[in-house]
């Protein structure tokens, strides 16, 4: 096996690149840093809009510049989150019609979108 082999075969060794890649990553930070904006919002006495804008902005950050899989798990996540935690409580799910429809369908356009971004 060559050297260029080998470096093609372990990453380039930019550790930046390699955590934009990394799915696992993002979805961490979308789970819990969802969960912890949509919590603080709600402790504030934060309107629901604001807490879905959060959350999409969220979705946004952390689906820039990865694949397409993980901008749709990342979009999954944030439906849930607002589903189970804004939307209802205690983390209940419930299919709420095209309420919900257009909530999936926006963070589904803001991941599919950001992750575009500088691309």
């Amino acid at each position: 096996m060559t050297q260029q082999q080998l470096e093609r075969r372990l990453g380039d060794g930019d550790l930046g690149a390699d955590l934009r890649r990394a799915p696992s990553y993002r979805l961490l930070v979308a789970l819990w840093g969802g969960l912890a904006v949509v919590d603080g919002i709600h402790l504030l006495g934060g309107p629901v809009l604001l807490q879905v804008a959060a959350v999409t902005a969220l979705v946004a950050v952390c689906s820039a510049r990865t694949g397409r899989l993980t901008a749709l798990a990342i979009a999954g996540i944030g439906w849930l989150l607002l589903n189970g935690f804004v939307v209802n409580t205690l983390g209940e799910l419930h299919w709420q019609g095209a309420a919900d429809a257009l909530r999936a369908g926006l963070l589904l356009v803001v991941a599919l979108a950001a992750r575009q971004a500088r691309r």
